[in-house]
């Protein structure tokens, strides 16, 4: 990918973490809970990870998921704590 690219990339990566904590208060404050609001954000997380993980081929991966030490799954928690 040529330079320009990832700075282009990077941009909007700085745009849509700029935007994201206000667009989540307004979710929240239409429906009403924003604990609903991060899980939506989570879940449409979880699911968009989850098609690009297919759609890139890397199926091969679930396997090592019985070598991993399980603390490691604990940083979905980090995640949430850091929002």
């Amino acid at each position: 990918m040529p330079l320009p690219a990832y700075y282009l990339s990077a941009f909007v990566v700085g745009l849509v973490a700029a935007s994201y904590l206000s667009l989540n208060g307004r979710l929240s404050e239409q429906i009403g809970s924003s604990l609903l609001a991060t899980a939506i954000f989570f879940a449409v997380g979880a699911l968009a990870a989850t098609i690009a993980w297919v759609v890139a081929g890397s199926r091969a991966a679930v396997g090592e998921l019985v070598s991993v030490n399980p603390a490691l799954f604990l940083l979905g928690i980090v995640s949430f704590e850091i929002i």
